[in-house]
């Protein structure tokens, strides 16, 4: 095996253009291998507190969630008050400000609740 690669090393680099050819290429490797090292370092060195300390500095008008649920009549206080706890922990004590939309179902008039197709325009 030994005599097979001094053989296939000897072909390579037996002229001099050959092992320019061979040094650029190990150059080459090498320097791609140090530029990945960096990197991970780098993604690596960013701590969850640097995270963190960004999004304190972000303000409210930049930050931003939507929550959208279905939401019965007699469960709207209770499901605020979730919310309410689940922004606070989000948030870990930034300001935070909350506003709620209702919208009802479908309408109709008195009466007409068990018709097949109720007709609200009359």
């Amino acid at each position: 095996m030994a005599g097979a690669f001094r053989l296939a090393l000897g072909r390579v680099v037996g002229s001099a253009g050959q092992r320019g050819l061979v040094a650029a290429s190990a150059g080459t490797v090498a320097l791609a291998a140090a530029a990945l090292v960096a990197l991970t370092g780098f993604v690596t060195a960013v701590p969850a507190d640097a995270l963190q300390r960004g999004l304190r500095a972000i303000t409210p008008t930049r930050a931003a969630a939507t929550v959208t649920t279905t939401v019965p009549a007699g469960e709207v206080a209770a499901t605020e008050g979730v919310v309410r706890r689940a922004v606070a922990r989000a948030y870990a004590g930034l300001p935070a400000e909350l506003s709620f939309t209702a919208t009802s179902g479908s309408y109709t008039l008195p009466g007409q609740h068990d018709a097949r197709r109720p007709d609200p325009t009359h």
